[in-house]
């Protein structure tokens, strides 16, 4: 009985953080809806608005904006569900190398900008079970911290396996702390800026990634390559029966 009170006694902080947590996560993907909506909207009327002959980039732009207040607002429902524990992940038929291409694609800006190059190959049908947003933000996490990390190159490589799904992102900057390794996805694991031949820095987005991949019935793992440089892998359940 001691030993019974003294258990329940221990995991009550705990209990009380993952409330905490779950609460925060709610209140504030809802507040952002309304803010979002707002900025969907706008976007939306500003693309009706140009005519036909403008610029053909500024017509992109706008395109973009319009395809990110959307993802935005994917996220912000994903958020929702994630954080009621009476839900369970979507059975939604999601094809990870389009995930992949969309991740690459919106991380090239700030890729460009970095003067680093991203690219994105796919072999096999790579379709898994569940979420589109919250797999997406999984990917662009990574494709993220890559970017930040790198010297001029990431690469993000979709495979299949008979019963699996894997991604690789690889990058050819400073590689991980070994001392860093084994905690890499926990939450504040490291703060330092990277930038400069310092080390990686890392917060909140591997841990997201983790609890992404976790939520999915998959792992994740990251390793330092042997030329130099990291690697992170996720490994996702394909879906039974699609064709190889």
């Amino acid at each position: 009985v001691a030993g019974s009170w003294l258990a329940r006694r221990a995991v009550r902080p705990l209990e009380a953080a993952l409330g905490l947590q779950r609460r925060f996560v709610a209140d504030a993907s809802h507040e952002l809806r309304t803010p979002l909506t707002l900025l969907s909207t706008r976007a939306q009327m500003l693309r009706r608005r140009l005519h036909s002959d403008a610029d053909p980039t500024l017509r992109a732009d706008v395109d973009g904006v319009v395809v990110d207040a959307e993802r935005l607002a994917a996220i912000l429902d994903d958020l929702l569900l994630a954080a009621d524990p009476r839900t369970t992940v979507p059975d939604t038929r999601v094809d990870v190398a389009e995930l992949a291409g969309e991740a690459v694609a919106a991380a090239a800006p700030a890729a460009q900008a970095e003067r680093i190059t991203i690219s994105a190959s796919a072999t096999g049908w790579a379709v898994v079970l569940g979420s589109p947003a919250a797999l997406r933000r999984a990917l662009t996490a990574l494709a993220d911290n890559a970017i930040r990390h790198a010297a001029t190159e990431v690469a993000v490589a979709v495979s299949v396996t008979a019963g699996s799904v894997l991604v690789e992102v690889t990058d050819d900057g400073p590689g991980i702390d070994e001392e860093m390794l084994p905690r890499i996805f926990e939450r504040f694991a490291s703060t330092d800026d990277s930038r400069g031949g310092g080390p990686r820095r890392y917060g909140l987005g591997l841990a997201l990634v983790n609890e992404v991949v976790d939520r999915h019935g998959g792992r994740v793992s990251a390793a330092n390559g042997a030329a130099g440089g990291a690697s992170f892998r996720l490994e996702l359940p394909r879906v039974p029966g699609a064709p190889g």
